[in-house]
């Protein structure tokens, strides 16, 4: 066969008959792999990984109080429940409604925290108490 001054022929070994031989541009050769999936599962461990730690930063306070002696942990409670009822407390805690919820956040955190604790700080914590 001729095309434009050439000539073509079929490649050794394939003379066309057998219909069941894929052919390299034939419609019914596999398509390629796709691309996407390589990465979707990258980007799926990936979310899981950040999604672990930023759990265990988050729980790393509660780790680090849960560590502490029961005296060195009550001291530090009692310190910083009275620096809560001072600043927090009194007609001066409108000007520190931040540093107030950090601090009633992080009283919760304590075992030692009770009912009336929890109380005390429900005005300032951010969600609901446990």
């Amino acid at each position: 066969m001729r095309v434009l001054g050439m000539t073509t022929s079929t490649p050794p070994g394939d003379d066309g008959d057998d219909p069941g031989e894929r052919r390299l541009f034939s419609r019914d050769v596999d398509p390629p792999p796709s691309k996407w999936r390589p990465r979707v599962i990258l980007l799926g461990v990936v979310t899981l990984m950040l999604v672990g730690v930023w759990f265990w930063l988050h729980s790393s306070e509660d780790r680090a109080l849960l560590a502490m002696a029961p005296a060195q942990r009550k001291a530090l409670f009692h310190e910083t429940q009275q620096g809560f009822r001072l600043m927090c407390l009194s007609d001066a805690g409108k000007d520190f409604i931040p540093r107030c919820r950090q601090q009633a956040t992080f009283l919760a955190r304590f075992p030692e925290c009770d009912t009336s604790c929890r109380q005390e700080i429900s005005p300032y914590y951010p969600g609901p108490l446990r």
